[in-house]
């Protein structure tokens, strides 16, 4: 994965017949699979999110690949891949509790 300053650049294996797919790359998604070895996804971050978040800091996998957490100054992001949604923060109230639980 690479970070940008308003996109996430997801780097994932291409899928063949004969090798290991990546944890990245659903195995139902065929348009991303072509000739080459190694696909590049553009994820645009929620503007909004950006708007108030900016500079983004931190960026984090999840084990299984379908989730990616994106933090700035404040708040949270969270992609689903299998969705193609992202997850907010609702109010200050959430992020305060994220906030108090990462300090510890």
């Amino acid at each position: 994965m690479l970070q940008a300053a308003d996109r996430l650049l997801l780097v994932t294996e291409a899928l063949t017949s004969a090798g290991p797919s990546s944890s990245f790359l659903d195995p139902s998604d065929t348009a991303a699979a072509s000739s080459s070895d190694l696909q590049l996804h553009h994820v645009l971050l929620p503007a909004a999110y950006l708007a108030a978040a900016a500079p983004i800091s931190h960026v984090c996998v999840s084990g299984d690949g379908c989730d990616v957490a994106v933090a700035g100054r404040q708040g949270l992001a969270v992609y689903n891949r299998r969705q193609e949604k992202w997850r907010l923060f609702g109010d200050v109230t959430q992020v305060n509790i994220c906030t108090r639980y990462t300090c510890l």
